[in-house]
């Protein structure tokens, strides 16, 4: 049946809305989202040329989607967020055809109902921002159902054209595509049974395009069957409940009533209405059951790879929903609107890989750590993703490298990656030897820590015992080694590095000074406020011979400050008589010189 209307400006802003909500639910769950070991897998093969993307597609895939992904990438690189656009873009794409498709079934609210419970489905949404093949259907589906009505209501050789390369589209995506073809037969055959035979045309056309690919798979096919055989499946209506919850996610109770309420629609509307309904509903209530008595020999009884009932059980709804009244139309519309942002289930096919690795957020991190000179060990006892893991977030994130090392000697700051416990150990005391454990990030599985050792491995011996191994400017918590300026009324974070060479008989202080030529400017005197080791005494008599030990201080410059050059220095006394103890390098006022730094102000 071939139906025209014409789109009014209310229409278009619409469904101009229609999309606009589904972008937003979409891009809104953007930043909590970690790239999987099989999204980075589907961005790593999608490297090079289209021959060697092609000669490296994996077995049980077709190289279309690795092709689309080839091509962004080189566009517009490799970002976890730009990876999601396709399946951001595909869905809009999508839900645009699926009110094209259900307004040629019904009317406008047809559309506009079957195009939002397509993005409302937990399994579109969860499909949609994902960066995997199955994505690239959410548009392949729609127009293959469309180019079907559009053939079957007025054939042509044009349009047989059309639907075969459609069909072959979705193949080269996705051999589970095939599912799709179960649906659009059963379709036909419910609505027009005496037209089945022009599916010669456009389904020859397709099996002639694809045959090259499937040339390809028939030497999988038997260890593909095999596999298959194996797999158990749950008693019927046990599978089949956990199969229609894949496809709704969280809301299943809400979308299962809509689905009811649908079918009272389909049952009270006009003929054709009716017809089409009823057989939209027959078929989603087939389809399982078939792949269900399949399973042993294709093993489609999935939610993703049954993706194609997303599709159907879409346009379910919209259609029946459309034939009640005006009210009932708002009313399901604004409760489809809402399960945008139901949250999603956190098991099953949701979460297909279980806990993401968590190298994606440590290495993340460590960009943000890191100083000219790190250098990186990573212990072979560590859980921290797989080979094409590391090579991904390390390109995108790190493009010139990191330093990987297997003998720390002679670096000053170390990166260890490591399991929390169970590590080499010879290798984790060659990475502890002369350096503290600093910061640290990731579950313990993939533990990231640095260790750090002083900046001047000599030090300057006091008179006391007392060794001091130098200073470090801090930025937030990383060593700053840039000339230092400051603005008047801003603070100097410092890090201090001490050991002891001997037992200290008494308890000293350490003041640190701010001076410009000869004048103090700002005087901060306490005994040493030691941060690492922790739980490391303040009382320089209790400290380990051997045993480095640092403190973290922080020097308020006054407002107003004078514009010009000054001086970090330090001084050890006793606080029983502020006699300042005396070591090499020294000035007259047993003041040592650590470094300078300019102050800007107007």
């Amino acid at each position: 049946m071939n139906r025209r209307f014409h789109l009014t400006s209310r229409h278009w802003a619409l469904l101009t809305a229609l999309l606009v909500l589904i972008a937003a639910s979409r891009s809104l769950r953007w930043p909590d989202l970690l790239m999987n070991p099989d999204e980075v897998w589907s961005v790593w093969q999608s490297v090079g040329s289209p021959l060697e993307i092609i000669s490296r597609t994996p077995y049980d895939w077709p190289p279309g989607y690795f092709l689309l992904m080839g091509f962004w990438q080189a566009l517009i690189g490799t970002e976890p967020l730009l990876m999601r656009v396709p399946g951001l873009t595909a869905q809009l794409i999508g839900c645009a055809i699926m009110y094209r498709v259900g307004r040629r079934l019904t009317d406008h609210s047809g559309g506009l109902l079957g195009g939002l419970a397509f993005a409302a489905l937990g399994l579109v949404i969860q499909i949609s921002l994902d960066v995997r093949g199955y994505a690239l259907l959410l548009v392949f589906y729609p127009l293959a159902f469309w180019f079907t009505l559009r053939y079957f209501d007025r054939p042509g050789w044009r349009r047989a054209v059309a639907l075969g390369v459609m069909l072959a589209a979705c193949f080269y995506t996705s051999v589970t595509a095939s599912v799709m073809l179960l649906g659009l037969g059963l379709y036909t055959l419910f609505t027009r049974p005496r037209q089945l035979w022009r599916w010669i045309v456009p389904g020859g056309l397709a099996l002639l395009l694809a045959l090259p690919d499937l040339w390809n798979k028939f030497g999988v096919a038997g260890n593909r069957l095999n596999a298959s055989l194996e797999i158990k499946l749950p008693p019927l209506p046990e599978a089949w409940l956990t199969l229609w919850w894949v496809y709704l996610g969280n809301a299943w109770p809400i979308l299962l009533l809509l689905l009811a309420l649908a079918a009272l629609g389909a049952l009270r509307a006009r003929s054709y209405q009716r017809g089409v309904g009823l057989s939209l509903l027959l078929v989603i209530g087939l389809v399982p059951l078939v792949l269900y008595v399949g399973n042993p020999v294709i093993a489609f009884f999935n939610g993703r790879y049954s993706s194609a009932m997303l599709m159907l059980i879409a346009l379910g709804l919209g259609v029946g929903l459309a034939a009640h009244p005006r009210w009932v139309r708002l009313a399901t519309g604004l409760i489809l609107t809402a399960l945008l942002v139901v949250p999603l289930p956190q098991t099953g096919e949701y979460q297909v890989f279980g806990v993401n690795s968590p190298l994606q957020t440590n290495l993340e991190w460590l960009k943000t750590q890191l100083v000219p000179g790190d250098a990186v060990v990573l212990d072979p006892v560590n859980e921290c993703g797989k080979a094409e893991e590391w090579d991904y977030h390390l390109r995108r994130s790190f493009p010139t490298g990191l330093t990987f090392v297997s003998d720390p000697s002679g670096y000053r700051r170390v990166w260890y990656i490591a399991r929390g416990t169970g590590q080499t150990a010879e290798l984790l005391e060659a990475v502890q030897t002369a350096r503290l454990a600093g910061r640290f990030v990731g579950p313990p599985g993939c533990l990231f820590r640095v260790y750090e050792a002083p900046p001047d491995s000599a030090g300057i011996l006091f008179e006391n015992g007392m060794r001091f191994h130098g200073i470090d400017i801090l930025e937030g918590d990383i060593p700053w080694s840039a000339p230092v300026v400051r603005r008047e009324g801003e603070s100097i974070r410092v890090r201090l590095w001490w050991s002891a060479d001997r037992p200290i008989d008494r308890d000293y202080s350490v003041g640190l000074y701010i001076l410009r030529g000869e004048n103090m400017v700002v005087q901060l005197d306490a005994p040493p406020q030691l941060t690492n080791p922790p739980g490391s005494f303040a009382e320089t008599s209790r400290w380990q011979v051997g045993q480095l030990y640092s403190e973290e201080r922080t020097l308020a410059l006054p407002l107003p400050t004078a514009r010009g050059t000054y001086g970090l220095n330090l001084a050890i006394y006793f606080w029983a008589d502020g006699q300042r103890v005396n070591a090499p390098g020294l000035d007259d006022n047993r003041l040592l010189f650590l470094r300078p730094f300019q102050v800007m102000a107007y």
